[in-house]
């Protein structure tokens, strides 16, 4: 007898009725679908209404020997069941993503994940996949700038744009290379996907046939394929270099990707206009931890040489750092207090003495406090920078 709890059918994600014995068991109506390795048409049969089962080749009559079978592509095995069904069963677990709202939402393209690729940085996958269908014009800027990924999206599809003549033997390559920076660059994404396992990865949507599953199962779901591609090279990877596993973010910089999601557009505008107007320095141009005091300061503090050294060879924070500098740097008729007011014109000293001091040499920070503070260093930021040195010095 089938349980009463509502459960989904693993394959096409339709609520289901499940057998508390078969976890994985897929619904009626993916049953229909059952061929063997061949792509043969399955009959299953359980003429006893007992524990035995029968399963021939619909076409043929002759008996299948094997519990092995397919349901559009994916492997399942048949089970015995009781009473008056067959049972077929998924051969593993199967995740559905598409919402950013679910659990599994940080798998969808529209994700809030920047990436840096070709030398510029991307506000989500989505944007530098949809960006490549116009390679190399105007149009691919114009997809970059999109402020969401969906509007991205909608200009990629915009078919009164010059679609690249080679796009169609290209795009799964540019997605692969899209995702494959998301789920590398962010190291919390990296455990995220890992600890997914062996499970089939799904884009369960009716709106996608091709990258995802069409809502039924009858879709290619590419993405998944690319998501579960991208994982075992991940893990292939992280055998070879298991010291990679304990670099995995261990400094929480995911904190400052998170601030900076739908604000860094912004803060870009305001730099750029000389004028400062809204409240993003501490995660924008961070200081050492000790400067400040409140909670908002102390969560996007700097705790160490480390970290800071993590964040300046961060793909996408590093580089937005720098970039923020350097619209600063074309200030040349402001002052920092006139740009950022009080007291956030001390916060870009600090914040300039803490990455010049790890920095290379003549770096853009190194800039920063010739052209704004007379060259001079932040005398608090290199206390708190030498003290936690020796702390941790004496921790080894």
């Amino acid at each position: 007898m089938s349980s009463d709890q509502p459960c989904s059918c693993p394959l096409c994600f339709q609520p289901v009725a499940q057998w508390p014995q078969y976890p994985l068991a897929v619904c009626l109506a993916c049953v229909e679908h059952a061929t063997d390795a061949l792509g043969r048409k399955l009959k299953l049969l359980n003429p006893a209404l007992g524990a035995g089962f029968e399963v021939t080749v619909a076409d043929t009559g002759e008996a299948y020997q094997s519990q092995t079978c397919y349901i559009r592509g994916v492997e399942c095995r048949v089970a015995v069941a009781r009473l008056d069904a067959v049972v077929i069963e998924a051969a593993r677990k199967s995740i559905g993503f598409y919402h950013l709202d679910q659990p599994y939402g940080f798998c969808s393209n529209f994700a809030p994940y920047p990436i840096r690729l070709k030398d510029k940085i991307w506000a989500t996958s989505e944007h530098y996949f949809q960006a490549q269908k116009f390679a190399g014009t105007v149009h691919e800027e114009q997809v970059q700038q999109a402020p969401t990924p969906r509007l991205a999206a909608e200009m990629g599809r915009d078919r009164n744009r010059p679609l690249r003549p080679d796009w169609h033997s290209i795009k799964d390559a540019t997605m692969r290379e899209a995702v494959y920076a998301k789920f590398t660059q962010h190291p919390n994404l990296t455990t995220k996907l890992l600890a997914t396992g062996e499970a089939r990865l799904v884009e369960h949507t009716r709106n996608d046939s091709y990258w995802g599953d069409g809502g039924d199962g009858h879709g290619k779901n590419r993405l998944g394929l690319v998501l579960m591609e991208i994982r075992t090279q991940i893990r292939q990877d992280l055998c070879h270099s298991p010291s990679a596993i304990a670099e995995m973010d261990t400094h929480n910089l995911q904190r400052f990707i998170e601030a900076q999601a739908n604000r860094y557009q912004q803060v870009m505008a305001e730099l750029a206009q000389g004028h400062k107007r809204s409240h993003w320095m501490w995660y924008i141009f961070p200081q050492f931890a000790g400067l400040g005091s409140s909670p908002t300061s102390q969560k996007y503090a700097i705790k160490s040489r480390a970290e800071a050294q993590a964040y300046l060879n961060h793909p996408v924070l590093g580089t937005r750092l720098v970039e923020c500098t350097e619209t600063v740097l074309r200030l040349k008729d402001r002052s920092a207090q006139a740009i950022f007011g009080t007291p956030d014109d001390l916060k870009l000293h600090s914040c300039a003495t803490l990455f010049a001091t790890v920095g290379p040499p003549e770096s853009v920070f190194e800039q920063v406090l010739y052209q704004f503070f007379q060259g001079k260093r932040d005398e608090k930021t290199l206390h708190l920078l030498a003290r936690s040195d020796q702390s941790r010095e004496g921790s080894i």
